[in-house]
């Protein structure tokens, strides 16, 4: 008899030790599948804060674009295009009346990209999650043969850890080129000559 109680006994914790086993493989591969689905929907953020990034940059650039090189003009159409609020419209039109050449915009973002602040000093920080920076105190004055280049850096990143997520610059002739000058004035120079050709 007693040889039929530790067969059975045997049996139990082997059955036990089975189950261990296979609760420990299920809660290995439970966790697996949480980092697996945390890791994806980090991806997610991330594509998502790019592509809200590139659209807000390509509208400003669209912005400095149409508003020929001229700083104030462009920062002040990209507000507008952004459906800004109206004090935030107003304290850059503001900012602008001091006299001051911009040399940079700053626009903070709230978690949901809706704009919060914009700032016309260059020593403002973000006060958003996430913020654009119009910076165009670079070489905006560069001579290119008799004509000029307005440039425009475009920043957009993250304020909280701060990363930057989109740099975009642009650059905007606003001269004409030397060839086509000759060509209206009637001069013959090899330049006008293969223009023409």
């Amino acid at each position: 008899m007693a040889g039929k109680y530790r067969s059975k006994g045997s049996k139990t914790s082997l059955f036990l030790i089975e189950l261990i086993i296979s609760v420990f493989f299920f809660s290995l591969a439970g966790v697996v599948c949480v980092r697996l689905f945390l890791y994806a929907s980090g991806i997610s953020r991330d594509a998502s804060d790019l592509s809200h990034a590139v659209r807000i940059a390509q509208n400003a650039a669209e912005s400095f674009l149409g508003a020929e090189g001229a700083p104030e003009e462009a920062s002040l159409l990209f507000l507008y295009s952004m459906d800004a609020p109206s004090e935030i419209y107003t304290a850059y039109e503001d900012s602008l009346r001091t006299g001051k050449e911009p040399g940079s915009l700053l626009l903070s973002f709230d978690k949901e990209w809706n704009l919060t602040e914009a700032a016309a000093d260059t020593g403002a920080k973000a006060q958003g999650s996430y913020y654009v920076l119009l910076d165009y105190s670079g070489d905006d004055t560069e001579r290119y043969a008799e004509g000029e280049l307005s440039m425009l850096r475009i920043e957009a990143g993250r304020t909280s850890p701060a990363s930057v997520l989109y740099e975009l610059p642009v650059t905007y002739y606003t001269g004409q080129c030397p060839a086509l000058q000759a060509q209206e004035i009637g001069e013959d120079t090899p330049a006008a000559e293969d223009a023409r050709k």
